[in-house]
């Protein structure tokens, strides 16, 4: 949010110097950090129709404290980059995806102890939407749930959250951790003190769900 905020106050500058025919107006250039090609591999995305997936799934990209977090809808997977296009931690759903070849794939029960920067986790993801991240570096996902809620089967979204090496810490609901799913989830923030705003759409308009630090519905 605050970085938006001011995003919008440099381009609202920039307009009202233009609009009082200042011709020393600054122009802010493009700068391409890194690109990705398309294909299977952990650092590539897949735009690809195949049996698994019949239709397109949306792509989201989000940018915070110097880390890209690229959420590939049809190959069910998060990729984390730095600034410079280098992959640090990939979440993939191994049935979606072949093995990781550039990083080392995580393993819980083989751990010595030793921190691995740049690693690969399998999990369960589905359908991913939308990313946002809290102070602590705790990623969170939008995924579709196993199970819709019986009582409103539209009500199929919930929130993943993993630490910032990527373990899994807990699936948030509409009424907190492991709680009943959401319907469709347009927009997912975090505010300045790491309070949860998950934006749905129901089928009678838009419903606002807003968590305090602690995942407790306000």
């Amino acid at each position: 949010m605050k970085k938006c905020a001011i995003v919008v106050f440099v381009l609202g500058a920039l307009l009202l110097i233009e609009a009082c025919g200042n011709t020393n107006a600054i122009s802010l250039a493009r700068e391409d950090a890194f690109t990705l090609s398309l294909g299977k591999l952990e650092n590539q995305l897949d735009f690809f129709f195949d049996k698994h997936s019949p239709r397109l799934i949306p792509n989201t990209i989000y940018f915070d404290d110097g880390l890209v977090y690229v959420a590939n809808g049809n190959a069910r997977k998060l990729m984390t980059f730095t600034s410079f296009g280098e992959l640090t931690l990939l979440l993939y759903n191994p049935r979606f995806n072949p093995e990781p070849v550039f990083l080392k794939k995580a393993n819980p029960e083989a751990d010595d102890g030793r921190i691995i920067s740049r690693r690969a986790i399998a999990t369960g993801f589905r359908e991913l939407g939308g990313v946002s991240v809290d102070s602590h570096k705790n990623i969170y996902v939008v995924d579709t749930a196993d199970v819709p809620d019986p009582e409103e089967p539209r009500y199929r979204k919930v929130i993943k959250r993993f630490d910032r090496m990527g373990n899994p810490l807990d699936t948030i609901g509409r009424d907190g951790p492991d709680g009943a799913p959401f319907p469709a989830i347009d927009d997912l923030y975090l505010t300045l003190n790491d309070e949860l705003v998950a934006v749905a759409r129901t089928g009678e308009g838009s419903a606002v769900y807003w968590f305090d630090h602690e995942m407790k519905p306000r």
